[in-house]
């Protein structure tokens, strides 16, 4: 059953300091916010609920 989750569920992330923004992830080998946030800072992998508008719209 979690690998059907793994599947249809969107990867998400924060974002340097900032871990109340939860961003999409590009892909599955790629940790970049969908939105473009933070160029330079490390990407953190989360099971958390998207919260970021600019990914959400994307």
């Amino acid at each position: 059953m979690s690998q059907l989750a793994t599947e249809t569920t969107a990867r998400a992330g924060t974002v340097g300091a900032d871990v109340m923004r939860v961003h999409e992830l590009v892909g599955t080998n790629d940790l970049r916010p969908k939105c473009g946030a933070g160029k330079d800072e490390p990407v953190d992998e989360w099971l958390r609920a998207v919260n970021c508008p600019d990914c959400q719209t994307r």
